[in-house]
């Protein structure tokens, strides 16, 4: 069986615009929302939300996930909006990227942001430091008060789409 980390982001002081909620708190209750799927899908499933990166990147190795998932929202200057998506390498054939594209296409195609897209980021410390190959989701820029509200009240439709196939199995090819 697949297993699957999930690291919902625990930055609880990045508000979202309204200023009711944060980035922590939703991130968290969309991995909550996401995990049931993933099991009923026959992953196993892993959540480690309030910690340090080194420690969610520790835990994902010494449990030996076949893919490391950080869940996040953006902020910029509350007018840019749309779907990150960020892995190792843009290279056809990395896992990293492979599940990036699937997971890419199927949530840009309904969140409400405009500037979207795939990028290679290694200096991301959750990128480079799991084992597993890492597909870092920005769902969308919570700076952005349409987008902040969409986000907040479409947590289910987020977890639905963030659930992808064929699963992780193949931890020989690179990440």
């Amino acid at each position: 069986m697949a297993k699957i980390f999930l690291s919902p982001s625990d930055q609880f002081e990045n508000t979202y615009a309204g200023g009711t909620t944060n980035e922590g708190e939703q991130m968290g209750l969309l991995a909550e929302k996401l995990a049931p799927i993933l099991r009923r899908c026959g992953f196993e499933v892993k959540i480690v939300h309030r910690s340090t990166l080194a420690n969610k990147c520790n835990q994902s190795d010494a449990w030996g996930a076949d893919l490391h998932l950080p869940l996040h929202s953006n902020a910029f200057n509350g007018t840019v909006s749309g779907t990150r998506v960020m892995c190792m390498r843009t290279v056809e054939g990395q896992l990293g990227y492979e599940y990036s594209k699937k997971i890419f296409k199927q949530l840009d195609a309904v969140t409400p942001g405009t500037s979207s897209n795939i990028s290679a980021q290694p200096q991301l410390y959750e990128i480079h430091a799991p084992q597993a190959p890492t597909v870092y989701v920005e769902v969308d820029f919570h700076d952005v008060p349409m987008v902040a509200n969409w986000i907040i009240h479409n947590l289910d439709v987020i977890a639905c789409l963030l659930y992808t196939s064929p699963s992780p199995r193949d931890r020989t090819r690179s990440r």
